[in-house]
């Protein structure tokens, strides 16, 4: 169950101190302008977590540095194989994940302060008590000691914990320390307070728990080096069975289960997630269909493998030849045949390949440099197997209009998933699917308590989910280019609010993602001057008209609502989540002209299109 700690590492050298160091400055100057949190510990985290593939919206969740913090800087639970974040807003059903991964940071900046302290871990382990502690969910008790997102972080895990403890998931805990300091081992009373650590999760987890690990990791600036210098493998090398046949610019082959293993690798020799296509990363656990084709493949045949299964697509920039069977791909992704991937990788992880190993699976390679080109065949291949709908939003003609629109404007929609953050785009410039989601259903459909607590219903699906992400992504003809980039305008409104909340001392983390929306909400209807201003209304919003004082009395006011149905909650995320909070906020603004759904609202009369166009600021 628990693994020993790695070696310590040999003294950096002047070189290597001045790489680390040049780097982070260059990482600074080039992506952390405007970041509303320590820049070393995001650095630290950013690289650290680079093989999970998290996006710059998740490693902000994570970050919980602040007063009441308990000493933990940063907490991640990941989900599954997919590394699925486990967060508050996750709708997405745990039930059927066999692993769950949680990484603990504490990251100290400062060049002085070096060493690992056995205080300091000894905060870890009462962490890891009170967050391993499943049986007891009362958050009462947790915000005496943490403040309330994170409490919101320790509820999140414990509920994918209890959903999926039928499925005996595996448990891998990771505790991270870093420092600035040269030398990564532990003195006699580290080591002794590593050995609570320990206990700690023993008296939780019991010893019988084979597949579990605890590893704690002492990161000094010579550790922390070799995770900034891993880069992602932007060429791959695929190898066929036989001479594929040429269709186009493309082939369809057959390539051994073993080699396709060793083409899903990343440098470290683990499964590298950031080879699937990102609409369509996710996992779909131990379903039926899974479970047959793992079974198939440790059978070990006949039949072969390719008459079982449908084989594997996969896009890329280029192909270089490398010899007659070998090709060298440029930016490959799988964009169908992720679970086939995965099993067949998880097959060999269990079951080291043989010379006997001779059985294959086919695959479809299409070299495409054309986006559109590219989600046509993301969207023709994977519906043809059951796949939810909203795996497939971000490959729609609003989503990359929405992309262009943007990128105009200095900013980049992350339509895919972690694409511009691999491109070292600046983190301020960066806007998520969920940031817009979120921004437009608080600002333009005027429901705060659903962009706080249940964003996903909009974000495609069936049924009411469904007709919820046409009611905010279906905007009108006549008026399309003004309600498109008005979900640039709704971010922005949301981020300066952001900006301001983070500005005051007297709310903690939790409080200001709990009334952000409502917040934001409140100020526009201020500012317009009633309850239910019209997308047009939202859309002329300037940055001038956000004055301190318009945002102090918002805040004043939403922070009074909230603090007065939140003082007896058990939980107050549940209160900025509910009908209340919104309905008490209504009622302090002017009483709305009309009912009717904002995005449904009447064409433009007063001003035409080009006029509101030419008239619009986004440089805040």
């Amino acid at each position: 169950m628990i693994k020993p700690l790695s070696g310590g590492s040999s003294e950096m050298s002047e070189h290597e101190v001045l790489a680390l160091d040049s780097n982070f400055e260059t990482w600074k100057r080039e992506r952390a302008s405007g970041i509303a949190v320590e820049p070393y510990l995001y650095y630290a985290v950013e690289h650290i977590t680079k093989r999970y593939t998290l996006t710059d919206e998740q490693v902000q969740y994570g970050i919980t540095d602040d007063f009441n913090d308990g000493g933990i800087d940063a907490v991640y639970c990941l989900a599954g194989k997919a590394n699925i974040m486990i967060t508050d807003e996750l709708q997405a059903p745990l039930s059927g994940i066999d692993t769950i991964r949680v990484m603990i940071f504490q990251v100290k900046s400062s060049k002085s302060d070096t060493g690992f302290k056995p205080d300091d871990i000894d905060k870890m382990a009462h962490f890891a008590d009170d967050l391993l502690l499943v049986t007891d969910r009362s958050s009462k008790k947790l915000s005496q000691k943490y403040h309330s997102h994170l409490v919101t972080i320790i509820e999140a895990f414990k509920k994918a914990y209890v959903d999926a403890a039928h499925n005996f998931p595996s448990l891998h805990l990771e505790f991270y320390y870093v420092t600035r300091g040269d030398g990564d081992t532990l003195n006699v009373a580290g080591e002794a307070a590593r050995d609570r650590l320990i206990e700690v999760v023993r008296k939780h987890r019991g010893t019988d728990n084979s597949n579990d690990s605890v590893n704690l990791y002492p990161i000094d600036s010579c550790a922390l080096l070799s995770y900034v210098r891993k880069r992602r493998q932007r060429t791959r090398r695929l190898t066929w069975n036989s001479q594929p046949i040429p269709i186009g610019k493309g082939y369809l082959g057959i390539v051994k289960l073993q080699d396709f293993f060793s083409f899903l690798k990343d440098e470290g020799g683990f499964l590298d997630e950031l080879i699937f296509e990102s609409n369509v990363r996710g996992n779909q656990g131990k379903t039926s269909v899974n479970r047959q084709m793992r079974t198939a493949l440790d059978d070990g045949g006949p039949p072969d493998f390719w008459q079982l299964n449908n084989g594997v697509t996969i896009t890329c920039a280029n192909i270089n030849p490398i010899d007659a069977f070998s090709l060298s791909l440029e930016d490959a992704q799988v964009v169908n045949g992720l679970q086939t991937s995965r099993q067949i990788f998880g097959h060999f992880l269990d079951h080291k390949p043989t010379a006997n190993e001779m059985r294959t699976v086919i695959v479809r390679l299409i070299p495409v440099a054309d986006d559109a080109l590219r989600d046509k065949i993301i969207r023709a291949t994977n519906n043809q197997n059951p796949i939810k709908p909203s795996t497939l939003v971000l490959t729609g003609t609003v989503h990359r209009d929405i992309e262009d629109l943007f990128k105009a404007q200095g900013f980049f929609y992350d339509r895919r998933p972690g694409f511009y953050k691999d491109q070292g785009k600046e983190i301020a410039k960066i806007i998520s699917l969920n940031e817009v989601t979120q921004a437009a259903i608080a600002v333009l459909l005027h429901r705060p308590d659903d962009a706080r607590g249940r964003p996903g219903n909009y974000i495609g699906g069936e049924g009411k989910k469904g007709e919820k992400h046409k009611l905010l992504f279906k905007p009108r003809q006549k008026a399309r280019l003004v309600e498109l980039q008005s979900y640039l305008k709704a971010v922005l409104i949301v981020r300066k609010v952001a900006e301001f909340l983070n500005s005051v001392s007297e709310i903690d983390p939790g409080e200001r993602r709990n009334i952000l929306f409502h917040m934001s909400y409140h100020v526009v209807c201020s500012i317009i001057g009633y309850a239910a201003p019209t997308i047009e209304e939202v859309f002329e919003i300037t940055s001038s008209q956000l004055t301190q004082g318009k945002l102090q009395l918002s805040y004043k006011t939403v922070l009074d609502v909230y603090k007065a149905q939140a003082k007896d909650a058990d939980n107050p995320d549940i209160v900025a989540k509910g009908s209340d909070f919104l309905a008490a906020v209504r009622s302090t603004l002017p009483a709305e002209p009309s009912a009717a759904p904002v995005l449904q609202s009447q064409p433009l009369t007063k001003k035409k299109v080009k006029d509101i166009l030419s008239a619009a600021e986004f440089k805040w």
